[in-house]
């Protein structure tokens, strides 16, 4: 019996929600688009609509990630190799990718009226001062950062943030507690080639009072755990049974791939355990709503790349112990409530 896990991404807060939706969108966006790839003019990288990414606004990006991960490594560490490439692939393919979603969500923003208030405005304009003095002018020129590239860049931050909240607060149905209820159990596991007699004779020692050792002495191919399960983690008729037990209870005899399976309800609610899958599962589909909606503005958003400039960008190049962090400066910028 396997456990059947979804895809799980870690959240950096660096990037706040942008990067829970990574590849997905984009080649939602490519689909949308029928896969033609045209190009932008020189130094122009990205198109959503009218706004338009330059290499300039994605270098901030870079920045980021250099202070981050390169922290004056002369460039060793982007000749790494993974393998699909070395580091500064996956590192350039991962900001790209970070990017589509960014300037979608301004997009999806736009398209709802979203507007920055003046208090955004100036908090915008104090980041944006905080991080080109912290970069220097002599960066700044080198790789053409102007005050403005940096303005606009906080500014998309922000609305994409803005619209992030905004679906976030929209009706949600609500995950019932039956639904997020994580229980405790005992798993005893028997070979397939030990039959479903063996299996049997455990279960019926057990329902006469022995304990799990007593049950399965001296039996070669039987297996135990205890574990916390959601619905899900094993699916199917362990999930219809174990969740029907009542504290206590031992499972009828499951037939699982490989052999047999027996589960004990230690615990019928694990309430810590509950308000946590909770909170995921809702979190779960706030973030299919987000894709969903950003799916739409997709198809509906003229969308170009310039493959070309993308991969002529060299990440390290932006290496350096002082490299400034784009993200650092984010702070305070949107005050929820």
């Amino acid at each position: 019996m396997r456990k059947q896990t979804g895809r799980r991404e870690k959240k950096s807060g660096r990037r706040s929600v942008l990067l829970l939706l990574s590849a997905v969108l984009l080649s939602l966006l490519l689909s949308a688009c029928g896969g033609e790839v045209k190009e932008l003019r020189e130094e122009q990288l990205i198109s959503a609509g009218s706004s338009i990414c330059s290499r300039a606004e994605m270098t901030l990006y870079l920045l980021a990630e250099n202070a981050v991960y390169g922290g004056g490594s002369g460039g060793a560490l982007w000749e790494r190799q993974l393998p699909d490439g070395d580091f500064s692939s996956y590192i350039r393919e991962a900001v790209t990718t970070y990017l589509v979603n960014l300037f979608l969500l301004d997009a999806a923003a736009r398209r709802e009226g979203i507007v920055l208030s003046e208090a955004e405005e100036q908090a915008v304009k104090n980041a944006a001062d905080r991080y080109q003095s912290a970069l220097g002018e002599e960066r700044a020129a080198r790789y053409g950062i102007t005050y403005d590239v940096i303005r606009t860049a906080f500014a998309r931050w922000t609305r994409a943030q803005l619209y992030y909240e905004k679906i976030m607060h929209e009706a949600i149905p609500e995950i019932s507690e039956e639904e997020a209820r994580a229980i405790r159990v005992q798993i005893i596991e028997i070979d397939k080639s030990l039959g479903i007699e063996t299996a049997r004779s455990i279960l019926a020692s057990l329902e006469a009072g022995s304990s799990v050792s007593e049950a399965i002495k001296g039996i070669v191919g039987v297996s135990t755990r205890k574990e916390t399960v959601i619905r899900g983690t094993y699916g199917g008729d362990f999930d219809l049974m174990a969740f029907s037990l009542r504290n206590g209870q031992w499972s009828p005899v499951l037939t699982q791939e490989g052999g047999y399976t027996l589960v004990q309800c230690l615990l019928a609610s694990v309430p810590e355990e509950t308000a946590v899958n909770r909170r995921r599962m809702e979190q779960a589909a706030h973030e299919a709503v987000l894709r969903e909606k950003l799916a739409e503005v997709a198809a509906e958003t003229p969308f170009l790349i310039n493959p070309a400039e993308l991969d002529a960008i060299d990440i390290a190049s932006t290496d350096g112990p002082d490299a400034v962090n784009f993200f650092e400066f984010t702070e305070g910028i949107i005050v929820t409530g």
